[in-house]
């Protein structure tokens, strides 16, 4: 029998932990194909966790099924994110759990566009549900039964998030990076700890708000949707600069064809009005 070859553990430098780790969870939407089957199986983990204060899911792909409104409400408690992320569907009584713990501030995700520009803060909401030293270590055993060792937090959320990893012993295996204001927030001390910076430029294809150059094909007769540009074009150079000078590393998210070629062109005419004359940016596509 041939000597067995051991492979080294995988590296993912584009992920969410203590996100996916709040969320250890909760119901898995990948393999669901119909409204009628998520129902069900939203209602199922309901009876199985009656004291669970909200039904929470990921994976939902939106491109083959979504609720109305009044069949949201028959459902508990609940929100389920899209597959990507960029998209987020609840109910009622999902939001006014959500309301007892954050404020009213939770209501302006009924507004597509203050949701795409503050996507880090509907994330760090869902992190925080269940954030935990354990939970994360938890997360981090999944991942080596997946081949994967290491997963780099692209979403900082506060620096208690950076002592969690350092309570689970696992800041070896991760770096952060942070939104901007985020960034500000953090003591001297924790930005220290933080690789780069991360902007969100446009939104996700599952969600229908990546900014492309041709519409989405559209449902019925709605008008042509060429997706969306978080910045205006007169707002992304300074902004850029402003991230590049705070920290010398950049992390862009930008997936729509539209937003991709942007980015470009204002990167490389920051490179040429640089004054250090080296920028170091990562166009980060997910």
């Amino acid at each position: 029998m041939p000597d067995l070859i051991k492979l080294p553990l995988l590296k993912d430098h584009h992920s969410h932990p203590l996100l996916y780790a709040s969320m250890r969870d909760a119901i898995d939407f990948s393999p669901v194909e119909s409204r009628t089957e998520a129902n069900r199986i939203i209602c199922e983990y309901r009876e199985r966790n009656p004291d669970a204060p909200i039904v929470t899911g990921i994976g939902w792909k939106s491109e083959l099924f979504d609720w109305t409104i009044d069949e949201l409400n028959t459902l508990p408690p609940m929100a389920v994110f899209n597959v990507s992320l960029h998209a987020l569907r609840y109910n009622e009584a999902g939001m006014n759990v959500l309301q007892d713990r954050y404020g009213d501030d939770v209501f302006q995700i009924e507004d597509i566009d203050w949701y795409e520009a503050n996507l880090r803060v509907v994330l760090n909401w869902f992190a925080n549900l269940n954030a935990s030293a354990e939970g994360l270590a938890a997360f981090y055993r999944t991942l080596e039964t997946l081949g994967v060792g290491y997963a780099e937090e692209l979403l900082l959320i506060d620096e208690n998030e950076i002592n969690l990893f350092d309570h689970a012993g696992l800041t070896d295996r991760t770096r952060f990076w942070s939104a901007p204001d985020t960034y500000a927030s953090l003591s001297a001390a924790a930005k220290e700890r933080v690789a780069g910076l991360k902007l969100f430029t446009d939104g996700a294809i599952g969600a229908r708000t990546a900014a492309l150059k041709r519409p989405f094909v559209a449902d019925g007769v709605e008008p042509a949707n060429h997706g969306m540009l978080i910045y205006s074009d007169d707002e992304l150079p300074g902004t850029i600069e402003h991230c590049l000078k705070a920290k010398d590393a950049l992390a862009i998210h930008a997936i729509g064809d539209r937003s991709i070629d942007r980015q470009s062109q204002f990167l490389n005419l920051l490179t040429e009005i640089s004054s250090a004359g080296v920028i170091s940016a990562l166009s980060m596509l997910n």
